[in-house]
């Protein structure tokens, strides 16, 4: 009986992963985002990870199903099995699924949302004053993004 229900177990468990979907909204016209997803790109656990600029056709056809907030522009968004993270939220999701010693930021969950974001939002309006470099990725990294 034991047996029986582990084997179900181990079948169940890789076909649930299979259905995983993890995908990074970024905005593609902001040298701050475009080196946060090159950081993300390089210090990933695993390769699950899709990004998605947030001006693209796959932003704008996904999106409009959540009702966000207008100002989702100036954020970065994380989506995971059906549910958006914006904001502070999202960057600490990311952390998740980045290597073991990007581990010390997950602190900061205990800092409550609205200062987080308080302070996610006050990078937000500098952002573009940071030089502004395009993304140019690698063919290594091409099919990690959906447009």
């Amino acid at each position: 009986m034991v047996r029986a229900c582990w084997r179900q177990f181990n079948i169940l468990i890789p076909t649930l992963l299979q259905t995983e979907k993890y995908i990074v909204f970024f905005d593609d016209n902001c040298g701050l985002c475009n080196r946060s997803v090159q950081f993300i790109l390089n210090h990933e656990r695993q390769p699950k990870l899709k990004f998605a600029s947030l001006n693209g056709s796959y932003a704008k056809s996904i999106l409009p199903k959540f009702n966000l907030n207008s100002d989702f522009n100036d954020s970065i968004l994380f989506y995971r099995n059906g549910k958006i993270y914006q904001k502070s939220s999202a960057v600490l999701h990311l952390i998740q699924h980045l290597k073991w010693y990007c581990f010390c930021f997950y602190i900061c969950w205990i800092v409550p949302r609205f200062l987080r974001d308080f302070i996610y939002d006050a990078i937000a309006v500098n952002r573009h004053k940071i030089r502004s470099i395009y993304c140019f990725h690698s063919n290594a990294f091409s099919d990690r993004f959906l447009d």
